[in-house]
């Protein structure tokens, strides 16, 4: 997962965040079944960290490399979020009680949201 590759090499990253962000994208969020040896807390903050990480960059160059993948990452965030939860009105009791997708996407949609207001503001002042 590219969580530990950011928080070991946040400094160094420079043009690789392109490439990080394709993978958190087409990183497996919502899954129900979790490893047992990660805490999904855990895991949703390290996911979490990679775009607000890449938005405290103050390299405008790098910023500008990779603005649009950022967007589009939270922008997956947001739209999965919100397909889970028309899905969720069609699942049976018994799965609305287990560890489901849906609180993890709903989980991920606020602050996804959030980095996307900061790095509109952010485009604003550029």
């Amino acid at each position: 997962m590219p969580c530990q590759l950011v928080e070991t090499h946040l400094s160094s990253i420079k043009s690789g965040w392109r490439p990080i962000f394709a993978a958190l994208r087409n990183t497996s969020v919502y899954s129900r079944k979790l490893t047992d040896s990660v805490e999904p807390d855990r895991t949703l903050q390290q996911i979490l960290d990679i775009p607000s990480a890449f938005l405290a960059n103050k390299n405008s160059s790098v910023f500008a490399a990779a603005a649009v993948q950022c967007i589009q990452t939270l922008f997956k965030f947001v739209r999965s979020s919100e397909g889970d939860a028309v899905f969720e009105g069609s699942r049976s009791d018994s799965d609305r009680n287990d560890n489901s997708a849906v609180g993890t996407a709903n989980e991920l949609c606020l602050p996804a949201l959030q980095d996307l207001l900061n790095l509109s503001k952010t485009l604003a002042s550029i």
